[in-house]
């Protein structure tokens, strides 16, 4: 655990924790304008798998969630999701804080891939000291296996932002 003033960070376990999850998932009901409605299903969103780590942010009560996703050996991608109304100042504080501890552990690259229209996540990352790297583009998950980004194409463009060690 580590703790920033009246903030704490903790590692969560989605059988442990199941409740928080659950809560976190909860927040997601409400499309965001630069993204479409949820569509992944709760039981990915709990997933057990040894790559992944799930960090909560608290001041008391759950206000953030952060996944990394180790994809490559010292190689993550992150995605986060938290309450509304949250201070973005807070959130900030939450990702810089879990983005030193990965990168001066061992990890040598954190990854975030974001839509072009998401505008604020993308001035987000940047504040954190990622930096853009190139676009993605691969096939979304299937409507049978869930997926949150609708494009006309199926193809859609992702920014990868980087920030390594």
């Amino acid at each position: 655990m580590q703790y920033m003033d009246d903030l704490r960070l903790q590692p969560l376990d989605p059988v442990v924790d199941l409740e928080l999850y659950r809560i976190a998932y909860n927040w997601r009901s409400t499309p965001k304008r630069h993204t479409s409605a949820p569509q992944l299903p709760f039981e990915a969103f709990t997933e057990i798998n040894p790559t992944h780590l799930t960090i909560g942010l608290f001041n008391g009560d759950l206000l953030a969630i952060y996944f990394l996703r180790e994809w490559e050996p010292t190689k993550y991608e992150a995605h986060f999701t938290s309450k509304r109304g949250v201070p973005r100042e807070t959130l900030l504080l939450g990702a810089k804080a879990i983005l030193n501890l990965m990168l001066d552990n061992g990890a040598t690259e954190v990854a975030a891939l974001i839509l072009p229209t998401n505008r604020p996540l993308r001035q987000f990352v940047t504040e954190l000291g990622m930096t853009k790297e190139s676009h993605v583009i691969f096939t979304c998950i299937t409507e049978t296996q869930g997926g949150s980004i609708e494009q006309r194409n199926k193809r859609p463009v992702f920014i990868k932002y980087v920030k390594r060690s």
